[in-house]
């Protein structure tokens, strides 16, 4: 976040604590249930959330050593992030690309000799 932002956001803290005030609006927000049930909607709310931008993985002491690796599913999106013998971070899909099938099954563990 900017410097200026949350300067803004500070200020704007403060004046609310000293009102005894809230930003919050003046009368209750009415949502249909579409938005908690509907399957395009969740299309698009999980491209939204999950696609285009940087997420939080895992900790990088959890793939500490050359090898080491943590796979999960981002939204139907099998990843894997595998230290390299180099010490780099990679994340990559985990599909093999001719068949399709996991190429790194578990959920957490070390390739010996490999990264």
């Amino acid at each position: 976040m900017r410097t200026s932002r949350e300067t803004e956001l500070a200020n704007e803290f403060f004046r609310l604590f000293d009102a005894r005030s809230t930003s919050m609006a003046d009368m209750p927000k009415r949502q249909s249930t579409l938005v908690y049930t509907d399957p395009d909607f969740l299309r698009m709310e999980r491209a939204q959330l999950f696609r285009g931008q940087p997420l939080i993985f895992c900790l990088s002491g959890e793939v500490a050593n050359p090898g080491d690796y943590v796979t999960a599913d981002l939204d139907g999106l099998p990843v894997v992030v595998v230290r390299g013998k180099d010490g780099q971070l990679r994340a990559l899909v985990n599909m093999c690309s001719h068949r399709g099938s996991r190429i790194f099954p578990d959920e957490r563990g070390t390739v010996k000799g490999r990264g």
